[in-house]
């Protein structure tokens, strides 16, 4: 019988809420929010772009996908690198 941890964690981790990126090596699920798009004037045109500037990321990862995790590792998604600090 499961727990309720449990039922949490598939129902959250094991959904659509859930991305997959790379952790030391390894594919995890993780819940991902990545910056905030900005609006950028375009002078020249007159127009206004959307343009996504993020420097910065959330990723929440399950405790045991991310055991003695620590300021410089590297998390993936989609491609990019994301740095732990």
């Amino acid at each position: 019988m499961s727990s309720i941890a449990d039922v949490i964690k598939k129902s959250i981790f094991g959904s659509v809420l859930s991305e997959t990126v790379f952790y030391k090596d390894r594919e995890i699920k993780a819940i991902v929010s990545i910056g905030t798009p900005v609006v950028r004037k375009n002078f020249f045109r007159g127009i206004t772009v959307n343009d996504v500037v993020s420097d910065e990321a959330s990723f929440t990862l399950l405790e045991e996908d991310a055991q003695e995790i620590k300021t410089g590792d590297q998390i993936i998604h989609k491609g990019g690198t994301w740095y732990v600090n």
